[in-house]
């Protein structure tokens, strides 16, 4: 795209900009996502520290207070919640080999086809199959921890300065 023997660089220079603009969103979107969780969490405790202050309370006592109240709900949440969650998870690891064996009837067909190469599906053993639940709540916690704990490090990004400043 050479016009009159020359390159034109405004153009390249956009394209230049627009890839390192790219590049810079592909490798920041984590900050981006930590920042605006921040401005929700911060919009969200902003009336009650507005409220504390008419009070004559600190703004970080507040803030403290309403943030202990959510964890407490957290707790009662998991405690009232944990329970009932257990003894499901618990019905489906024994129940899931008679599952499986459901699954082979409805796909009775599947284990023709793949009978002619003579290969056939596996039949879970059902410490096996404790072993792989085991892994789907590991996994599966591994994924909660690591979205409250990105909330968590923007909590604290957001309020170490207020809390210090004020």
């Amino acid at each position: 795209m050479i016009v009159d023997g020359r390159l034109p660089w405004p153009l390249v220079f956009q394209v230049l900009g627009i890839a390192a603009a790219v590049w810079l969103v592909v490798h920041t979107w984590q900050l981006a996502l930590l920042l605006f969780t921040a401005l929700i969490v911060a919009a969200a405790i902003l009336p009650a520290a507005r409220w504390g202050e008419r009070r004559r309370v600190p703004r970080t006592v507040t803030v403290l207070v309403v943030w202990l109240a959510v964890a407490g709900v957290f707790a009662l949440m998991g405690r009232l919640l944990w329970p009932p969650l257990s003894r499901e998870a618990q019905q489906f690891i024994d129940q899931l080999p008679r599952l499986v064996e459901n699954a082979k009837v409805w796909f009775g067909g599947l284990e023709d086809w793949i009978g002619q190469w003579g290969a056939t599906l596996p039949t879970p053993k059902p410490e096996a199959v404790h072993g792989l639940a085991g892994k789907l709540v590991e996994n599966t916690l591994r994924v909660t921890a690591g979205a409250v704990g990105a909330v968590g490090k923007a909590w604290s990004r957001v309020a170490t300065p207020r809390l210090t400043c004020r």
